[in-house]
């Protein structure tokens, strides 16, 4: 199944509040998301609400995407910069602590 940005087609889901994949029950969302795309794996990181760590998931598989271990930090919004072979991920905060 093909999906385009006037059809979205839901393959699979991670909740950030229960931690629920797929059809476990959750309540929350995510207040941004970035994906970056390596040679082998793709990975979503995710500003989850309510000042929670930074989620990190491998979406490599769509219809399987996996936790990893969490930025310990939190981020109302995140973006990423990649110059030449680096790329770096920011955290944007609500606060004036910097992480």
């Amino acid at each position: 199944m093909r999906s385009t940005p006037a059809t979205p087609t839901v393959v699979g889901q991670v909740d950030p509040v229960t931690g629920g994949v797929g059809d476990e029950p959750g309540n929350g969302g995510y207040n941004d998301v970035r994906v970056v795309k390596t040679a082998t794996k793709t990975v979503a990181y995710a500003s989850p609400p309510d000042f929670a760590d930074t989620d990190v998931i491998d979406v490599t598989d769509p219809a399987n995407p996996v936790k990893l271990s969490p930025i310990s930090e939190y981020s109302h919004s995140v973006q990423v910069v990649t110059t030449g072979n680096t790329t770096a991920l920011y955290l944007a905060t609500y606060t004036d602590a910097v992480p």
